[in-house]
């Protein structure tokens, strides 16, 4: 009993350390995009093309690698916004993590030349820029949200490279995730001021103030609806107008509630609201005509 315990405890362990549910989304997103967006082939074709799977398995092992060296850098930060997390990940030794960060690199690394060296040359610039953001760019105001959400979005953009495939309504929607992305981005910084602080960040929320940065947040609100208007404009498909029909009045009330509560509970919801959002789009790219 004690001993499948211990095992429980390892896996939970890892579970946090490589935040495992981001990663699942990330690899859904991916696959429904080559399934319903980027590809013209049918189900089956797809499957049976492994270099659609070496690409979503290269993008998870450096996005897990990625975690790794993120804990590294933000130990201090995560102390006083993730204390329950940090506690569990630092129970995994820093030569162990060392370890991991250099196989799981690696293996990212072959099974993308597996697919072509041009596909390694974009997996080696996306590992360098995840190390470069959480040594370095992390710490810089906006650059550091833009980059964090030009991060989420590099492994859908490797599988729209490879299918050569991006006209005009798979633009409006690429640019779409990226406005939510980054309201919750900017959304998240007003919840981890007092981490922010601890590290010396430069957040928007530290050097404008919580409320020039709930403007900006409301200037991106409207630039999602307006590019969500033009969406339901372009489109058929019934239930992606529904989707779409959805976010205008869940965007109406993120900004009311942003304005009317200043409290970090209030902005907590918010970002999981987006994050259940940013989900069920992901889930309605059935819907998106090819």
């Amino acid at each position: 009993m004690s001993s499948s315990n211990n095992i429980f405890t390892v896996i939970v362990r890892y579970l946090f350390l490589f935040r495992i549910h981001n990663i699942f989304f990330i690899v859904v997103a991916q696959f429904f995009s080559a399934l319903f967006v980027f590809s013209t082939l049918s189900f089956l074709e797809i499957l049976n093309d492994r270099n659609i799977f070496l690409l979503i398995f290269s993008s998870v092992f450096i996005i897990m690698a990625g975690y790794i060296i993120n804990d590294f850098f933000d130990k201090k930060k995560d102390f006083i916004n993730y204390p329950l997390r940090l506690l569990i990940e630092n129970k995994i030794s820093s030569s162990t993590k060392l370890y991991l960060y250099i196989l799981l690199n690696s293996i990212g690394l072959i099974l993308s030349s597996l697919v072509s060296f041009r596909a390694f040359l974009f997996f080696a610039f996306y590992l360098a820029l995840i190390a470069l953001y959480s040594i370095r760019l992390s710490k810089i105001l906006l650059v550091r949200n833009l980059i964090s959400v030009f991060l989420y979005v590099i492994p859908i953009f490797a599988i729209a490279l490879y299918y050569k495939n991006f006209n005009y309504s798979i633009f409006l929607n690429a640019f779409l995730l990226t406005i939510i992305l980054l309201v919750k981005s900017l959304i998240k910084d007003l919840i981890n001021t007092l981490g922010d602080i601890s590290v010396n960040v430069e957040s928007v929320p530290l050097i404008y103030g919580e409320t020039k940065t709930k403007i900006i947040i409301t200037v991106l609100t409207i630039v999602i609806i307006f590019t969500d208007i033009i969406l339901i404009n372009e489109i058929e498909s019934y239930y992606r107008i529904l989707y779409l029909q959805f976010l205008i009045p869940f965007f109406i009330i993120l900004i009311v509630t942003l304005w009317f509560f200043k409290n970090k509970l209030a902005f907590f919801i918010l970002n999981n609201l987006i994050k259940f959002i940013i989900v069920l789009g992901i889930l309605f790219l059935i819907f998106i005509e090819k």
